[in-house]
């Protein structure tokens, strides 16, 4: 039950993220698609393509190991 709460969780905060930062129709789309159907993969995916190029360098270089 704690992993289909997470994964509702994790589908609802890059749902709203793609809606917010993503500016074409078609792109949302697929995304949220994606998020969808193919599941946790698709998450890091978007992590890694989207949200962190969004992050200023300065914020990520002083980023604790």
């Amino acid at each position: 039950i704690l992993s289909v709460v997470t994964w509702l969780a994790l589908v609802i905060y890059y749902i709203l993220h793609v809606v917010k930062h993503i500016k074409g129709d078609g792109e949302k789309i697929l995304w949220i698609l994606l998020f969808i159907f193919i599941g946790t993969i698709t998450f890091v995916i978007y992590f890694f393509m989207r949200v962190v190029p969004m992050r200023p360098k300065n914020e990520i270089a002083q980023m604790p190991i």
